[in-house]
Order: C-alpha cells, then sequence, then structure tokens
C-alpha cells in the first residue's frame, strides 16, 4: 500500500498475478498495511488481511527518537514473524520495492526459513539507504527480484545488486477483460465534463504529483496554443492528489500555470475516476509525460489495448512497449516545444493517428497477463524446490 494512501498500478498488477496464479500450486495470502478501494477485489480472489503497522516518529530529543523508533520497529517485527508463522507461509513475495519492507520481512523470513522476494515496480534512489547498517545486512539477503523492465533491471545492478538474483517480467494486461469495465460511451464522458464535441479529447492518467510531469505537458500545452496556434483539443488530468503537502502544493501550482497560460478551456484537473476505462475509452489521446524514468507505466499498456494513440516519455519503461512511430510515439522528458510539436502530428493528422493506434492494438498482445504470471510463478516453483532440497 502507498503511504500517502493513493492507488496505483501496481496494485491492479498484483491483482491480476494473484487471478493468475495457478491454484493447484499455489495458495495465494494477500496483506495491505492499510485499507485501499481494492481489497474487496483481493478478497474476491484469495485470503486478504490489513496489518496495521504502527509510524515511525520523527519528534526530538534525538536519542528518545531512536529508543522509540527501535521500539516501534522490534514490535513491527514481532507481528511480522507471528504472521508468517501462524498462518504457514512458504513465500513471501513484496509487491513494491526493494527499499520496503527489507528491515521486517526479510530477517523473519530468514529466521522461518522463508524465501523472501520483491518486486521492483520503482525507480528507486539508492543513494541515502545503500550504506546503511540495514540495507547491506538485509537488501543483499532477497532470494530473488522481479522488475517491471529490463531498464529497472540495468537501475538494479548499476547500484550493486547481482544480476543472478533479477529477472526482469514486464506487467500484463488482458485488453478483453480492460475492455469489459467499460460502461459509458465518449458522448457520456464528453457530456459529464463539458466539453465541446469538436475537440479531441487527450487523456492523462496518473497522479498529481511533480515527477508524473503534468506541468511538462501544461506547457505543451502553451507551446500548442500560442505558438502552433491550436486549441481544438481538450486535456483531462485524471489522477488523485495525496495528502502530502507537496502534491497539494503542486496541484495548486498546476491550477495557478493553467491559468495564466489561459489554458481554462483546453486542460482541467478532473481528479480520481474509479471507472478510468471510460474515460480513457472516451479519449483519441492518451499522454504519460513523466519527467522522472517511469518504470514501466501501466497507463501505456491500458491505452494500447484500448487502441489509443499513446504519447510517452523516452526516459523509462515505455521504451519497451512502445515502438516510436509504430505504434505510439516516444518524446524526451524535457523539450516542450518539440512534445508540441508531436501533439500536433497526431491532432492534426487522423490517417496517422488512427495507424498508431491500430499497430498499438497488436503489440499489446506481447504483454499479456499470461507471459507476465508465468514468468513468476516459474521463479516460485524454483525456489521452493530449492528451499525443500535445503530442508
Amino acid at each position: 500500500m502507498n503511504k500517502d494512501g493513493t492507488i496505483g498500478g501496481s496494485y491492479f498488477s498484483l491483482l491480476y498475478l494473484i487471478q493468475g496464479l495457478n491454484r493447484e500450486l499455489f495458495e495465494p495470502m494477500m496483506l495491505f498495511y492499510k485499507n485501499n478501494t481494492l481489497v474487496q477485489l483481493f478478497q474476491q480472489s484469495c485470503p486478504t488481511v490489513i496489518l496495521f503497522f504502527s509510524p515511525y516518529v520523527r519528534f526530538k530529543p534525538a536519542l528518545l527518537r531512536k529508543i522509540v523508533n527501535m521500539v516501534i520497529h522490534m514490535t513491527s517485527f514481532i507481528r511480522c514473524f507471528i504472521f508468517l508463522w501462524k498462518n504457514r507461509i512458504s513465500l513471501i513475495h513484496l509487491n513494491n520495492t526493494v527499499l520496503g519492507g527489507f528491515d521486517l520481512w526479510v530477517p523473519a523470513g530468514l529466521i522461518l526459513k522463508i524465501p523472501c522476494i520483491t518486486h521492483e515496480r520503482n525507480y528507486s534512489n539508492f543513494q541515502n539507504i545503500k550504506d546503511t547498517f540495514l540495507f547491506k545486512t538485509f537488501a543483499h539477503k532477497y532470494a530473488h527480484i522481479f522488475t517491471v523492465s529490463q531498464f529497472i533491471k540495468n537501475h538494479l545492478i548499476d547500484n550493486g545488486i547481482s544480476q543472478e538474483s533479477i529477472t526482469a517480467v514486464h506487467n500484463g494486461i488482458d485488453p478483453d477483460l480492460f475492455k469489459s469495465t467499460i460502461s459509458k460511451n465518449s458522448s457520456e464522458i464528453y457530456s459529464e465534463l463539458g466539453i465541446d464535441s469538436l475537440k479531441t479529447l487527450i487523456g492523462c492518467p496518473g497522479n498529481i504529483r511533480k515527477w508524473k510531469g503534468q506541468e511538462y505537458l501544461i506547457n505543451a500545452c502553451n507551446q500548442l496554443n500560442n505558438h502552433l496556434k491550436y486549441d481544438k483539443y481538450f486535456v483531462a488530468l485524471i489522477g488523485e492528489v495525496s495528502n502530502y503537502p507537496q502534491d497539494i502544493s503542486y496541484r495548486n501550482y498546476l491550477m495557478t500555470l493553467i491559468q495564466r497560460f489561459g489554458l481554462e478551456n483546453n486542460v482541467a484537473i478532473i481528479g480520481y475516476r474509479k471507472d478510468v476505462a471510460n474515460y480513457l475509452n472516451a479519449c483519441e489521446i492518451i499522454v504519460n509525460p513523466s519527467i522522472e524514468p517511469d518504470p514501466f507505466p501501466r497507463v501505456v499498456l491500458e491505452a494500447m489495448a484500448l487502441g489509443k494513440c499513446v504519447i510517452a516519455t523516452n526516459n523509462g519503461g515505455a521504451c519497451e512497449s512502445i515502438q516510436d512511430g509504430f505504434s505510439g510515439i516516444l518524446v524526451p522528458p524535457d523539450d516542450a516545444i518539440f512534445f508540441a510539436e508531436k501533439l500536433y502530428s497526431v491532432l492534426t493528422n487522423s490517417n496517422f493517428r488512427n495507424m498508431l493506434s491500430a499497430n498499438a492494438s497488436l503489440d499489446v498482445k506481447k504483454f499479456n497477463t499470461e507471459q507476465y504470471v508465468n514468468g513468476i510463478q516459474n521463479v516460485y516453483k524454483s525456489l521452493l524446490e530449492n528451499s525443500a532440497t535445503i530442508e
């Protein structure tokens, strides 16, 4: 669970894994640290529990803070240990990052002789933690690490993690299943958003935070309107704002920027949408404008599954899902004029846009849920066989 309470693509990827696992071989059990909107879906697929952990404190003086946090940490560790022992867990799979949970679940697993693996779904910054005692002691004790792209695998290797312990497995998507969640037509979405039917709808899904690049997209729209003199479009920024002050400030800054550029009729923050497939389906173009490396954006797969024209930045895993100029368009993360020109090319050339969309529908089949689930459960089987041999 994201600590800020937001729901990201990693949860849907995990859900597809749970749903696809071979039940003759595995009996999954799901644990969340906090309640969230997807718990009921997980409960339909496997036993699901919520195990709350006390947050670390930040008060002064430093000595007292360290003592209190040590007590909190040991309490959390004991709860992890008891959970694993009581439920007779055979394999631990942490879902989000190498940097999360290694100080609790890895040592608990080592004591109970339970392999602990993790999924690196982030472009993690190791600089402030890789020299700490806990990281050096336990982070290299993972039995295996999955990454969502070759790009992230290379990033881990560059930070000193052995490539023999890493397997890159692309997230998967079932296009038919995703399409089955569509319950509204485009005209209904246009009406809800109050958009002129002559405008092309552009979707930008993603939680509202700086690295996601909404500001970059707004700057490109400013170039589109004022440099290229084109305004027959509407951008819907579809995403949740966390309760973190920096994210709230960023949302407010985006709203100010929209007003400053006079883009009120072209760009709007529409917030979180539970029925996101309805909104993506109403779009002709979907963008992923991350200014920092995006490990393997699920929104790109969702857009391709719906046969949409996709534009994404070229500084992450999107380069592994999009063939530039064939099944989508890749742009640099720091050139608003170039970005605007690419938007203009697909907005004004329907034949080009339709070609990209058609090819995306074909290319996305490479990223099916079967390859995703099989890639992971094959490692599960290997680890469990090795564990049984050792015992």
